[in-house]
């Protein structure tokens, strides 16, 4: 439209032969641009020395530092209360909805494979037509993988697998690990089922929630010309009305939900980084407060100082390192290890995954949570309180365990697990899909698809492949080491018959496999200490 306008305008002029300056409709860099769609009441400017210092809405700047300074407040003031409330609240939430949650991201994904094989829409360019994509390949590709992913490959790449394949049986009382989200005839197949467990949480429907974001602001930002936040996700719908009170609320609660996603994974990098000191040097104390925010306080000073420094130098800089350090630590493992085991693993896995993708992505733990009836007075059922006071009541006797009854996965599953990871991954599309957005001028729809969520979930799943098939590998060493059979169909092991006291080697032979299967394979005789 506004090419043919200009080609008018130059009919007109007679200035056929001359090229005519279209202001861009996606450039916001001068303040008038973003005043645009922003109430005048609401825009506030600062400057110091004629040097331009603050450029905000402050209404949703007002809205979104009360809610996080009130959360934060209330939660320090009264930090038992507060997670007793939250916990029901997440119970009563998971309880009463993991059936939206599971329908919603089943729908994203539709979505975005609907687009994806509509010509319409997969040409369309996120940008004017004669647009060049700002970043080559490799560096827009490893920006959008490095924003998808970060401390959660460390963090959960080993413990998650292994905490679905195996637990310790005198930790938990019940001495059952038991899950079964896909068939399993032995602990082979119990393996496999982990694998599929974790990559199911770390596929498609977390990403596509990313892309559903990104392409949404990106067609608005660049082919509507409005501004590149969340509320004008919502303009193809209410209009004009995001420039008020509406698109104030939405835009700070993106703020406030991206926080405290940032939180959540700031928090668990911390943790695994203590742990990592710890182990390296004994002086150094494990699950320590000082010690975590020290080391949060340190990434917040890193991530400050690249973001000042602007994205093509600082934030391209910290993401090419990023990727480099866990591309290098993957094909370290991968070559260096046993290679053929896991390039068959791995292949194994994408196989399991494509198979059961559907079944895992639709599974509710219906019949599990029908436990919940079975086994809770205080259900958290909405608008039900459950059957077991009244049958226990009227029969003056105890309801069986339903769990021995039927073998069936913990109660808790969902809201632990599955719940957790899509509002996790909920919490950060508004951040990332923008960001996607952000960095993908130039390139169409079907590329942003592409790149923004195949790519970087299959590369995100050799990582996840190579870590946890070694920490179920090492599993497998130390108990066929140590002389101590699990119990393949609970899921369990005792670890204090391997040696193993509070997830510490005690005993001199668990030491000895505590420091590697190489040294074992070296032939040394005596490890000390």
């Amino acid at each position: 439209t506004i090419g043919a306008r200009a080609a008018r305008a130059n009919a007109r002029d007679g200035t056929e032969g001359t090229k005519l300056e279209i202001p861009r409709l996606d450039d916001f860099r001068d303040e008038e641009s973003a005043r645009r769609f922003t109430r005048a009441n609401r825009w506030l400017s600062v400057d110091l020395l004629a040097f331009p210092v603050v450029r905000i809405n402050w209404v949703v700047a007002l809205m979104a530092t009360t809610t996080l300074w009130g959360f934060t407040i209330g939660v320090l003031s009264r930090e038992e209360a507060a997670e007793e409330f939250f916990g029901k609240a997440t119970l009563w939430i998971s309880n009463n909805f993991t059936w939206f949650y599971t329908l919603t991201q089943n729908v994203w994904i539709f979505v975005v494979i609907f687009v994806l094989f509509r010509k319409k829409y997969a040409n369309i360019k996120l940008g004017q037509p004669d647009d060049r994509p700002d970043y080559s390949d490799l560096v827009w590709f490893t920006l959008i993988f490095t924003t998808g992913l970060g401390t959660g490959i460390f963090y959960f790449g080993v413990s998650e697998p292994m905490y679905y394949y195996r637990d310790d049986s005198k930790l938990l009382g019940t001495a059952t690990n038991y899950l079964a989200k896909i068939p399993f005839m032995n602990d082979d197949q119990r393996a496999n089922m982990a694998m599929f467990v974790t990559f199911l949480h770390w596929g498609l429907h977390g990403w596509a929630t990313y892309i559903l974001v990104a392409l949404t602001l990106g067609v608005v930002h660049y082919r509507l010309g409005r501004p590149l936040t969340l509320r004008s996700a919502f303009y193809p719908i209410v209009g004009d009305y995001v420039n008020g009170l509406f698109g104030d609320l939405i835009d700070s609660m993106s703020i406030a939900c991206t926080t405290f996603g940032l939180c959540t994974s700031l928090g668990l990098g911390a943790s695994s980084i203590n742990t990592i000191l710890h182990r390296m040097s004994a002086s150094i104390p494990d699950d320590d407060e000082n010690t975590k925010s020290a080391i949060i306080w340190g990434i917040t000073a890193l991530t400050t100082g690249a973001l000042v420094s602007g994205l093509h130098r600082g934030v391209i800089t910290f993401a090419i390192v990023a990727f480099s350090i866990l591309l290098a630590l993957i094909m370290i493992l991968f070559m260096l290890d046993n290679t053929w085991y896991l390039a068959n693993s791995f292949t194994q896995q994408i196989g399991t995954y494509l198979q059961y993708v559907i079944l895992g992505g639709f599974d509710n733990d219906a019949m599990a949570q029908l436990n919940i009836e079975f086994t809770q007075n205080d259900t958290h059922l909405w608008g039900a309180q459950g059957i077991k006071q009244l049958v226990e009541t009227a029969l003056n006797k105890t309801l069986a365990d339903p769990t021995t009854y039927y073998s069936s996965s913990p109660t808790s599953f969902m809201d632990t697990w599955t719940v957790f990871y899509w509002a996790w991954w909920i919490t950060w599309a508004p951040f990332v899909g923008m960001f996607y957005a952000k960095i993908s001028r130039g390139r169409t729809i079907r590329s942003l698809i592409l790149v923004g969520m195949f790519a970087p979930m299959f590369l995100g799943f050799f990582a996840i492949s190579v870590l946890g098939s070694l920490g179920i590998r090492m599993q497998r060493i130390a108990e066929l080491a140590l002389g101590a059979a699990p119990d393949w169909q609970k899921g369990v092991v005792n670890c204090g018959a391997l040696g193993y006291l509070e997830n510490t080697p005690v005993s001199a032979d668990a030491k000895k496999v505590g420091l590697g299967a190489r040294s074992l394979r070296l032939g040394v005789s005596k490890i000390d200490g």
